[in-house]
């Protein structure tokens, strides 16, 4: 993917129960989808929020949190028209354009943002927060601290070995590829696909961290990040193992990092912790490329992940940036 300046595809939507917000604002820039929605009044936090390798936009998502009185930019960095089709060398100086719009944004005081991903979003927003000093706060959610190996089809009509197969970089800057951990695939994974079986993505990710040179090139320098560090796994994680993200904590704790910061890990939780809580939590399988994939954990304990996740994130931002 080429960046150009001007890129944008984000949706911004400003709490509707604020006191102050009365009147629709509808706005049009450049990239920028017609139906982009914001409230004109009062000044609120703002919030950049990242998805997950399925692409698009988290824009009902954004809603939730913008009700609770942030004014939150939902951006897609790939899979929609306008950007990459797949996720590979997706540039980093896009989502500093992005950081840019929402500072610059006359709704949003001039505090820097936080930064909120989930899943590759989140391994997308602890680098992020290495590189823009605006960044006030950044929150991984089931992310990771590496750079893992980026996409190369479609998530949907892909081939599911192909694409963890195929060893692509996940991010560019300044028109560099970023190292990264690349997957392993191994005859076990291969078997277990070919029966039909549920896979588990953990078991293309995890075998990488024993490539230390690798690891160690891959690994996001997050002692950088100029502001608070919220990092949210689940123990029972089929997707991106808690292991991923305790490399960002024992790295922010080698550093001394000066801002506050944790590693919360819900023991028995999957990785759809990350989802939005109180709707139907049945499920622990979801649809891949050809393939089923395993979350983990199990609906009930996923269902009091979420809340108990949702509540330390609201925590978190009222601390760090509401104030």
């Amino acid at each position: 993917m080429t960046y150009t300046p001007g890129s944008l595809s984000p949706r911004l939507t400003v709490s509707p129960k604020h006191p102050n917000l009365d009147s629709e604002l509808r706005i049009r820039v450049e990239g920028v989808p017609p139906d982009s929605e914001l409230k004109r009044g009062g000044r609120l936090p703002g919030v950049l929020l990242l998805g997950g390798a399925e692409g698009g936009m988290h824009e009902e998502d954004a809603a939730l949190w913008a009700a609770h009185g942030y004014v939150v930019l939902a951006l897609a960095y790939y899979g929609m028209p306008g950007l990459s089709a797949t996720l590979q060398s997706i540039p980093l100086e896009y989502f500093g354009e992005a950081l840019d719009y929402l500072g610059q944004h006359p709704r949003v005081p001039a505090g820097r943002p936080a930064v909120m991903g989930v899943s590759k979003g989140g391994e997308a927003a602890l680098l992020i927060g290495t590189l823009f000093p605006q960044v006030r706060a950044v929150i991984s959610v089931v992310g990771s601290g590496v750079c893992t190996q980026g996409i190369s089809q479609s998530v949907v009509t892909g081939s599911f070995l192909d694409i963890v197969g195929t060893p692509v970089a996940n991010w560019t800057y300044q028109g560099n590829e970023l190292p990264y951990l690349p997957n392993v695939v191994t005859p076990e994974l291969v078997a277990q696909v070919a029966a039909g079986e549920p896979v588990a993505l953990k078991s293309v990710f995890e075998p990488g961290l024993l490539l230390t040179d690798l690891l160690a090139a891959a690994t996001i320098p997050v002692e950088r990040i100029r502001g608070a560090v919220l990092l949210i796994s689940g123990g029972e994680d089929d997707f991106c193992g808690s292991a991923f993200q305790e490399i960002a904590a024992r790295r922010l704790a080698a550093h001394k990092h000066p801002h506050t910061w944790r590693h919360l890990v819900y023991e028995g939780a999957g990785h759809f912790l990350c989802a939005t809580p109180y709707v139907p939590t049945t499920r622990t399988l979801s649809p891949g490329p050809g393939v089923t994939f395993r979350s983990g954990g199990t609906p009930a304990v996923n269902a009091r992940a979420q809340v108990a996740a949702r509540q330390e994130i609201l925590r978190f931002l009222a601390r760090e940036i509401a104030q």
